[in-house]
């Protein structure tokens, strides 16, 4: 089936909608599975609010998670979805690191599946997705044309803003301050206010992963917010003293936190959304007034440098790893060189996170976690080139970075068992072990097969 062809079928699809004689699954509680009808093969998780009825039109939001963990976003959302009245779904059958054709059949088969269970409201379709997913969603987005907002948690867009121009949806992004993708959400938040794009950056204290359910009840609120004001949603579901307090309730945590900017942001957000409301008169003046003290201007300031920093030791890192000679011996002093070349880079950046300055603090924690995340992206496709050595390299630099993470061991242990360097790779099974390893995945693991006859082996997985 083709691309066009599959999203033809969703359009004619939705044509039909509420009228197709299907049956829905259970309301008001997480449906861990539903299979599509038309291709059982496919599935996904789902929530719909507990007062659904069928003669009235639903927004619908399609979630994607990188590792196929549909059940995760759908937990987190489901309180949010249950409140504001939304349909969402997560499909089992997009990741990452694989095709783009792939995980568009994916998409549409879940996309037509709820299409002909429910009566959705064509101009509240909504896509969202974490990391790879938030890229796979904004790329949907693009290529139908169906969508009405974004949910982008983690990640940005698909393709550069200068490269692709983003269709003028309403986005709405999530992202933790410690998020190595973190500029690249702030920069993505510039631009498309540049652009004049609705668009809102709502910051969390975390890394890199799906927000907390105070921040997805945010999220959500904010797409029922301007869809009221659009009037595209009923006003008896925005429930603005339940978002004032809950961002009042965060800017205290931020500050807290001594996430200055971040606190400002929720308190200039509550004003921007409900600020002609009674009552709130005192916050847009104590906004007005942050926003034109030295104090606030400094902080920016700070901002804005650290970012710098970040780019250059970003930049520094990704040159280092794109110089493949460097990686191509698994031993010697070669090896070695570049091995220690790494622990120096890495002192200087962990010197750095401890530093005072919380926002190159910040920066230099963010680089790092970076180091980890592209790393083992890299092996990823080292592995399936069967290039041993740079896997070595790759997750001996990604185990410096990120030293209580068991996947670096667990990776070099796999290129070691290749490479016959059994020590070596009995020395990482134990780190990943003592770094939360699972055994099954290490017994199950056709890498290291080749250590099977080592009594070692036995020893270390308990056979």
């Amino acid at each position: 089936m083709t691309l066009s062809r599959m999203w033809a079928i969703g359009g004619l699809c939705l044509a039909a909608a509420g009228a197709a004689q299907t049956e829905a699954p259970p309301l008001g509680e997480v449906v861990a599975r539903v299979q599509c009808l038309e291709d059982p093969a496919k599935s996904y998780a789902f929530y719909a609010p507990s007062y659904y009825r069928a003669d009235q039109k639903w927004p619908l939001i399609l979630f994607f998670e990188p590792a196929a963990r549909a059940q995760l976003p759908i937990q987190l959302f489901a309180p949010a979805a249950e409140r504001f009245g939304f349909i969402i779904a997560c499909s089992y059958d997009t990741r990452n690191y694989t095709s783009f054709e792939k995980n568009w059949e994916g998409a549409g088969a879940m996309w037509n599946d709820l299409i002909s269970r429910f009566p959705i409201d064509a101009q509240r379709m909504y896509a969202g997705g974490m990391s790879g997913g938030a890229r796979l969603a904004s790329r949907v987005a693009a290529s139908t044309g169906k969508i009405a907002g974004l949910i982008v948690c983690g990640a940005g867009l698909w393709a550069r803003v200068g490269d692709t121009p983003p269709p003028r949806i309403d986005l709405i992004s999530t992202v933790g301050h410690l998020d190595f993708n973190y500029t690249e959400l702030l920069e993505l938040e510039r631009e498309l206010t540049g652009l004049g794009i609705r668009n809102r950056r709502l910051e969390f204290q975390g890394g890199h992963q799906w927000p907390p359910k105070d921040i997805c009840f945010e999220a959500l609120g904010w797409l029922q917010t301007i869809a009221n004001k659009d009037g595209r949603a009923p006003a008896g579901r925005v429930f603005p003293k339940e978002q004032v307090a809950l961002k009042e309730r965060l800017a205290e945590q931020l500050e807290k936190a001594g996430a200055w900017l971040a606190a400002h942001d929720r308190r200039r957000h509550l004003v921007e959304d409900f600020g002609d409301r009674p009552g709130l008169a005192a916050s847009a003046a104590a906004v007005a007034s942050v926003e034109a003290s030295a104090e606030h201007k400094q902080a920016l300031r700070s901002r804005t440098r650290a970012e710098r920093l970040e780019g250059e030791w970003r930049r520094k890192i990704v040159r280092r790893l794109n110089n493949r000679d460097a990686a191509r011996a698994a031993t010697g002093p070669q090896f070695m060189r570049e091995r220690d070349w790494w622990d120096k880079e890495i002192g200087l950046l962990r010197k750095k996170a401890g530093g005072e300055d919380v926002y190159a603090a910040n920066a230099a924690q963010r680089t790092l976690n970076a180091v980890g995340s592209i790393c083992y992206e890299k092996s990823v496709y080292a592995f399936r080139q069967a290039d041993y050595g740079l896997a070595a390299l790759l997750n001996t630099a990604a185990e410096f970075a990120s030293p209580q993470a068991p996947f670096p061991p667990f990776n070099l242990a796999r290129a070691y068992a290749q490479l016959g360097q059994t020590d070596a790779a009995f020395a990482a099974i134990e780190r990943c072990l003592a770094k939360g390893g699972a055994r099954p995945r290490l017994r199950s693991e056709p890498l290291l097969n080749a250590l099977k006859d080592d009594p070692r082996y036995g020893r270390l997985l308990g056979d």
